[in-house]
């Protein structure tokens, strides 16, 4: 009995191995199931797609009848989603044309093989679920991601380009946090997809997500300095907006350490950010001095006034006395604009 979960353990390790005698014995001699999992939830079919054995493959799916699709423990994923995910179109075709693999199959996320190709940015596999297997390329995951904003996080132009062209997939639809298309490109500092989206097909730089940021917001928040300087340069967006949560391009910057883009929107656009908050200016400045940017200091302390923590002050105590009088200063404007409509409710009764 004690040996038993030992002897069934290693069938796994016999596939990545790709061992077939031993797999045949495990199978075979130690009925060991075919379908068991291990502790990921993987099948010894999943880890002979992973390793793209297609002999043990055969092995398991023609002679041992071996489930092609069953899903994963959690993740829900199948032996075709891992092929597509691998760019491996011999075994796509193998598992679709030969043993009638469900395309639909959805994962724990909602995603399907298409999904995987897409996210992986493989394009021969997502036209081929596409055109062969009827692959809707218009369904959307369950957080509401779209084929379109999956492979534009992989920069695949061509198959964005497939997409937007051949499939008509709309190029301003936005997930459940607000994320579309344009934004994502941004964010990943991918300029080529973002200027297709934005100079070919029209795609709008005003959407936002629903915290309120901008592709503008969404490069610096990045670090992707050449999308931060394509955005400003060229369709002329302002670098001193802000979110509806009190974020700018600067303050993204200096938050996620992104020195190089501090540092450029500073020195090329310093007098349109004179209406950041001083506590902007102090984080940058603690930025420049820990990057060894002297000129930057000097320019911060200079230019724009920026104070460093006064000695009885540290610098979690300088954020937290910042976010406290943030947070004030909201709730007076919502206590403003309570009153205020308020009071015209009021107004418009004395009218009636």
């Amino acid at each position: 009995m004690s040996q038993q979960p030992q002897q069934e353990n290693n069938i796994w390790s016999a596939v990545r191995d790709g061992n077939m005698r031993e797999v045949k014995n495990f199978i075979e001699n130690l009925k060991v199931p075919v379908e068991m999992k291990d502790g990921e939830g993987l099948t010894s079919l999943m880890y002979a797609c992973l390793a793209a054995n297609r002999p043990l493959i055969e092995y398991l799916v023609s002679q041992c009848k071996a489930n092609v699709n069953a899903q994963s423990g959690g993740d829900l994923i199948s032996p075709l989603m891992i092929a597509a995910m691998n760019d491996n179109m011999e075994l796509v075709r193998y598992f679709v044309e030969e043993n009638k693999a469900n395309v639909h199959l959805q994962n724990s996320d909602g995603g399907t093989a298409l999904t995987l190709a897409c996210l992986y940015g493989c394009t021969d596999i997502a036209k081929y679920l596409i055109e062969d297997c009827k692959a809707d390329p218009h369904e959307k995951s369950k957080k509401g991601t779209s084929k379109l904003m999956d492979v534009v996080k992989t920069g695949n132009l061509d198959l964005v380009k497939y997409l937007v062209e051949k499939c008509n997939v709309n190029v301003d639809d936005k997930d459940k946090d607000g994320f579309s298309a344009v934004i994502s490109a941004a964010a990943r500092g991918h300029l080529d997809v973002l200027k297709y989206l934005v100079e070919e097909r029209g795609t709008s730089l005003e959407a936002t997500t629903n915290e309120g940021l901008n592709p503008l917001m969404a490069a610096a928040g990045n670090g992707k300095l050449n999308v931060v300087k394509y955005l400003i340069h060229t369709h002329h967006m302002d670098p001193s907006t802000t979110s509806e949560s009190g974020f700018t391009p600067l303050k993204l910057a200096c938050v996620h350490k992104f020195i190089e883009v501090v540092e450029y929107l500073i020195l090329e656009h310093g007098d349109e950010l004179k209406k950041e908050e001083e506590f902007t200016w102090f984080f940058c400045l603690a930025l420049a001095a820990e990057n060894d940017r002297l000129d930057l200091v000097k320019l911060l302390v200079e230019k724009y006034k920026a104070e460093p923590c006064p000695p009885q002050q540290t610098f979690s105590e300088r954020v937290n006395a910042f976010l406290k009088k943030e947070h004030e200063k909201r709730q007076q404007e919502r206590q403003a604009e309570q009153q205020q409509n308020q009071q015209d409710e009021e107004d418009d009764d004395d009218l009636d």
